[in-house]
């Protein structure tokens, strides 16, 4: 039987304490270029953990840490028919989960209402541009979307991987849009790019950027989720530039740091939950980084957990490779250089993720995945299987639908809101 692992992590059992509204944001740099984050993160094998601890939350309740199962068990009798399908799933070979449309939840669940549904309606909860992350205290890809003038609600849905059902978690906010937060202190709609995230430390969802129903307007609004608590306007005092891009962004959390990364054009920079600050790490439009990092077109941010290293690619725009420990971009030269030398990465925000069980970066944008194999003294990416798998990932992007799961030793993957979710298993068992 595969070993039981367990990662601290934590929830949050009350509503955290509202900060001071605040709309739709433009300007609000701070600190300067450069400057290295503190790694934080418990060394092991020569890598980083995936999390540890409970932090200090400036200003807030204190939460509770709780244990997040970690790789599961094949003889636990707790287990349920679908997660034992997906423990027994064959190494790389792809899964697809029956009956498990979002699309057909949504339109029973969902309270459409005057000026909710708009253009597209439910399927453009995935198909504009829609993100997502993965829930690993309850097993749960969560998945919000919509905004411009394509779908206003902005109610989160849940894939449960324990009952390959679809769960909705919020109900839609009513009109005036165009606006965030809402008239009822709710996130506004919006096409989520990648600006999606669960927060390991703190048990809950975070929430940034985007574009906004109905007029599309970009929105750096900083939220976070609290289940069954609902949705809190974080407030932080500083922000990333809107002129930099509030669109087609690499987002991602990293539990050693307990900061989120984000990769906007030339403006990279993080944000902190202790302080409760965003700050400017590098400012992308001056040598050497120019021209490289300062690109358009939509991406995906993951972090390589094993090196403490945030990673953003897409669009066949330079990838972006920052260590985290040592505050530096290595992406100019080798080894890391390769990162966005595939034809899958030239593709809008493919699926990006690291698998915990191999120590490798894991990528999908239609057909046979790749992983980044650092193994090699050349890393490249090496392809697997395409049997079973979608051929075409939607064509706006991946995002944050494509995730690891740690207890099952998979990836699943949201492609297409009235198409099944799939899982692709990279190794056999669990993994670990």
């Amino acid at each position: 039987m595969a070993s039981k692992r367990f990662h601290w992590a934590v929830v949050i059992l009350v509503p955290l304490a509202v900060a001071g509204c605040r709309g739709q944001a433009s300007g609000g740099d701070d600190a300067g270029a450069g400057g290295g984050q503190g790694g934080g993160a418990t060394a092991t094998d020569g890598g980083r953990v995936a999390d540890a601890g409970v932090g200090v939350d400036a200003g807030r309740p204190i939460p509770l840490g709780v244990p997040v199962p970690g790789c599961a068990d094949a003889g636990d009798p707790s287990l349920t028919a679908s997660e034992r399908t997906l423990l027994a799933l064959p190494a790389d070979s792809w899964f697809e989960a029956p009956s498990s449309h979002l699309y057909e939840t949504c339109k029973s669940a969902a309270s459409y209402g005057d000026g909710v549904y708009l253009v597209g309606g439910c399927a453009a909860i995935v198909n504009a541009w829609g993100g997502g992350a993965y829930d690993s205290q309850r097993q749960k890809l969560i998945v919000w979307g919509g905004g411009h003038n394509d779908y206003g609600g902005n109610e989160l849905y849940a894939f449960n991987l324990k009952t390959f059902a679809w769960e909705q978690l919020t109900t839609p906010s009513r009109p005036p849009f165009d606006k965030d937060p809402l008239d009822d202190g709710q996130p506004v709609s919006r096409h989520t790019y990648d600006g999606v995230e669960f927060v390991s430390h703190r048990g809950t969802v975070f929430g940034w950027g985007g574009s906004q129903s109905v007029g599309g307007n970009g929105t750096a609004v900083t939220w976070e989720y609290v289940a069954d608590a609902g949705w809190t306007n974080l407030g932080p005092p500083s922000w990333p530039a809107s002129g930099s891009g509030l669109y087609n962004f690499g987002l991602a959390y990293d539990p050693g740091s307990r900061k989120v990364f984000v990769h906007l054009l030339a403006w990279f920079g993080a944000y902190d939950f202790e302080s409760n600050t965003w700050a400017r790490l590098f400012d992308f439009g001056y040598p050497p980084y120019t021209h490289h990092y300062d690109v358009g077109g939509p991406k995906t941010g993951a972090m390589h957990l094993g090196k403490g290293l945030f990673v953003s690619a897409g669009s066949g725009a330079e990838a972006l490779v920052y260590s985290v420990d040592a505050g530096t971009v290595l992406s100019l030269s080798p080894p890391w250089n390769t990162v966005g030398n595939h034809p899958s990465l030239a593709r809008p925000a493919p699926g990006l993720d690291y698998d915990l069980a191999t120590g490798q970066l894991v990528a999908w944008s239609g057909g046979a995945p790749i992983e980044f194999d650092t193994s090699q003294s050349a890393y490249q990416w090496v392809e697997r299987s395409a049997t079973g798998a979608p051929a075409e990932q939607i064509g706006n992007g991946t995002y944050g639908r494509w995730r690891y799961v740690e207890r099952y030793n998979v990836f699943v993957l949201v492609n297409d809101a009235g198409r099944n979710v799939y899982f692709y298993k990279h190794t056999a068992g669990c993994g670990l």
